[in-house]
């Protein structure tokens, strides 16, 4: 498929089919349906937790409870992004909006 051919160069696609997150893109579409698809080349990896897997810690930074996400993956360079990095390589998320947005997606499917 092109959107694997253009990920293969760098980046990643990512596919939303009515506003939720796809994986796999596929024909089986129906009609009037919403298809957004956005080539990010800044992407270098895409990873996974299950928010029960997460541990947590009180950040005295900003005194709140977050959740620490460490890297499987190992990129020879540091990388500083959206999120805030706890090191180098391994970033934190605030628990309450996780939670919420979590219970909030639950509550619309």
């Amino acid at each position: 498929m092109l959107y694997k051919t253009i990920a293969s160069h760098g980046g990643k696609v990512i596919v939303f089919v009515d506003g939720y997150y796809i994986d796999n893109l596929n024909l089986n579409i129906p009609d009037l349906n919403y298809l957004e698809v956005i080539y990010d080349q800044s992407i270098l990896s895409k990873e996974v937790f299950a928010i029960s897997s997460l541990r947590t810690f009180d950040s005295i930074k900003d005194n709140k409870l977050k959740y620490l996400l460490y890297r499987n993956k190992i990129i020879n360079k540091i990388q500083y992004y959206a999120v805030q990095n706890v090191i180098d390589k391994d970033y934190s998320l605030y628990t309450d909006f996780v939670n919420n947005m979590a219970s909030y997606l639950s509550s619309i499917r």
